[in-house]
């Protein structure tokens, strides 16, 4: 009898479930995997319990995910707007004479040991933005307190939302210039970066919002 269900799946479930009765359904999901359920019948359960959950909680809280929305994406567009305008000044454009190399405002690629990776100014930049998001997250909580852990839940269900139609979107464009003359080599790794830093500055929102207060019962 296997006895440690899929880690990844029950901590999902465990934090953005919605379900008044979340607790009930991890219980039946672990006893039924112990059971024999596959992992793969674990991870489908988990995820449209989440999404059972998720549906229910903007149907039966409209004002609170109108909030959350409008505060999350708010800030999103804010520090989109702000990061540029300050990295322009710290790097003192145009003339770069400011505290900063013009590097930071660019993403530049290096060979290491065969493989094309990000300079150093890159990885500060995508820590840089997982902050910005982590504040997001924790300001999404914040003023949504003592329903922090729902807003936190819808904004961030937007955000996956978003991020799941532009990737592929992304990608065609990027399997599209392939062939044109004016094609990157480094338009692939590109790619691969902004989705990674994607996927961070998203766990990093998570986090912030699960921090901004006490844990809703």
């Amino acid at each position: 009898m296997r006895l440690h269900p899929p880690k990844l799946a029950r901590w999902l479930l465990n934090h953005l479930g919605c379900s008044p009765n979340n607790e009930g359904i991890i219980g039946d999901l672990d006893e039924r995997y112990r059971q024999g359920r596959s992992r793969v019948w674990y991870w489908r359960q988990a995820l449209a319990a989440i999404v059972s959950g998720f549906v229910t909680l903007v149907r039966n809280n409209r004002r609170l995910a109108i909030r959350a929305l409008a505060i999350g994406w708010g800030l999103i567009f804010l520090s989109a707007t702000a990061l540029p305008l300050i990295l322009g000044i710290l790097v003192g454009h145009p003339a770069g004479t400011g505290l900063l190399p013009s590097s930071w405002t660019k993403v530049e690629w290096v060979y290491v040991r065969g493989w094309i990776v990000p300079q150093g100014d890159a990885y500060t930049l995508a820590a840089i933005s997982c902050l910005f998001a982590f504040a997001i997250g924790w300001l999404v909580g914040r003023f949504n307190r003592p329903n922090q852990r729902r807003a936190i839940v819808i904004f961030l269900a937007s955000w996956l939302a978003w991020f799941l139609i532009a990737v592929p979107v992304v990608l065609v464009q990027v399997w599209r210039d392939w062939s044109a003359p004016g094609w990157r080599y480094d338009n692939p790794y590109f790619f691969a970066f902004g989705v990674t830093s994607g996927i961070l500055a998203m766990l990093s929102a998570l986090a912030g919002g699960l921090v901004s207060g006490p844990k809703q019962v």
